[in-house]
């Protein structure tokens, strides 16, 4: 059984892995959610109070 430094690296580096795959799932939905968003408002009709005529 290994015990001492090698497992506090090794918990440590599984650790710090998991956090950056958790920072690009992030990301991604992130910039997914922000595309819906602008597409949502560019779709979206003026407010009734916006139309001149």
């Amino acid at each position: 059984m290994i015990t001492g430094p090698v497992v506090l690296y090794v918990l440590s580096r599984r650790k710090r892995d998991s956090g950056d795959l958790d920072e690009a799932r992030y990301e991604e939905l992130s910039h997914k959610y922000d595309e819906l968003l602008a597409e949502n408002r560019r779709l979206e009709p003026p407010a009734a109070g916006d139309q001149r005529g």
